[in-house]
C-alpha cells in the first residue's frame, strides 16, 4: 500500500477524514504511523496528496483532507468479454493499478450466461480490489464499469454513442497486423485508446465484422491463444509503452 485512499462518505462533519480500521492497523502497526505523521492520501475520485494524522481512537485513524491534485483520468478505455469468474475476480485490482478508464464487461458466443451471475461482478466485491489496485500506484481514479451481457446491445446501443477514440485496437489471436505495428500509428498519440479482448478462444467472425465496422483493427500479439489475465495485461503494457510520456 503505497497511498491510503479513504471515501467522500469518511469525511466528518470538521471536515478530516476517519481511515477504516484495517487500514488504521497496518498504518500503525507496520509503517510506524502515529499521531503527527505525514502520509500520502487521497480521497477516491478525488485529490491525491499529503495528509496529516490528527487524531487515533484506538480504532480508527483521523487524517486531514489530502493537499494535492485530482489525477487525471487514465487514457484507455478496455471493452473485455467476461472471463471465468476467478479470472475477473484476479483482474479487477490489476486493471486498477494499470489504468483504465472505462471497462466495458460484456458478453459474446464464446461467453458462458452463468458468468454474469458471479460474485466477482457485484459492486461490494470489486470495490476494495480496485481501491487495492490504486493503492498500489497512488492514484484515486476508479474505473468506470458497464456490465452488458447482451453483445448486441452493446454494439448497437452502447457502441455507437461513445466519444471517438484516437484508435481502436481489436485483440485478437492470429489476426493480420501485429500490436506493435497498429501502435506505431499516429493516432495512437491522439485522443482516447479503446482496446477490445475476447474470449480466450478469440471473437466468433460475426462479432469481429461488427467491431471492425466500429473501428477496431484487428492485431494478436502472436497466433497463440493467450488466457484473458495474461493476454489483457500484456496488451494494455504495450499500449501504455506506445503513450507518449505525458499521458501515461
Amino acid at each position: 500500500m503505497n497511498c491510503t485512499l479513504v471515501q467522500v462518505s469518511d469525511r466528518q462533519g470538521d471536515g478530516f477524514f476517519l481511515v477504516g480500521p484495517e487500514k488504521s492497523r497496518h498504518l500503525r502497526n507496520h509503517l510506524k504511523i502515529g499521531v503527527g505523521s505525514r502520509i500520502v492520501a487521497g480521497v477516491l475520485d478525488g485529490p491525491l496528496g499529503w495528509a496529516t494524522v490528527v487524531g487515533d481512537d484506538g480504532d480508527r485513524l483521523k487524517i486531514t483532507a489530502p493537499e494535492g491534485p485530482v489525477p487525471p483520468r487514465p487514457p484507455v478505455d478496455l471493452v473485455l468479454a467476461m472471463p471465468r469468474p476467478k479470472v475477473m475476480g484476479r483482474l479487477w485490482g490489476a486493471l486498477a493499478s494499470i489504468g483504465i478508464g472505462h471497462l466495458y464487461i460484456i458478453g459474446a458466443e464464446e461467453v458462458e450466461a452463468c458468468y454474469f451471475s458471479a460474485r466477482t461482478l457485484e459492486p461490494q466485491y470489486r470495490l476494495p480490489k480496485l481501491i487495492e489496485g490504486l493503492e498500489q500506484v497512488r492514484d484515486t481514479r476508479l474505473p468506470e464499469v458497464t456490465v452488458e451481457k447482451s453483445f448486441r446491445r452493446f454494439a448497437t446501443g452502447i457502441l455507437p454513442n461513445l466519444s471517438p477514440h484516437g484508435i481502436r485496437l481489436l485483440g485478437h489471436p492470429g489476426a493480420g497486423h501485429s500490436v506493435r505495428k497498429v501502435l506505431a500509428s499516429p493516432a495512437c498519440r491522439e485522443g482516447r485508446v479503446m482496446l477490445a479482448v475476447g474470449p480466450e478462444g478469440g471473437w466468433r467472425e460475426k462479432e469481429l465484422d461488427v467491431l471492425s465496422f466500429h473501428g477496431f483493427v484487428p492485431a494478436s500479439l502472436h497466433s497463440r491463444a493467450l488466457r484473458t489475465d495474461t493476454a489483457v495485461i500484456s496488451l494494455l503494457a504495450l499500449i501504455y509503452d506506445a503513450l507518449p510520456g505525458d499521458r501515461h
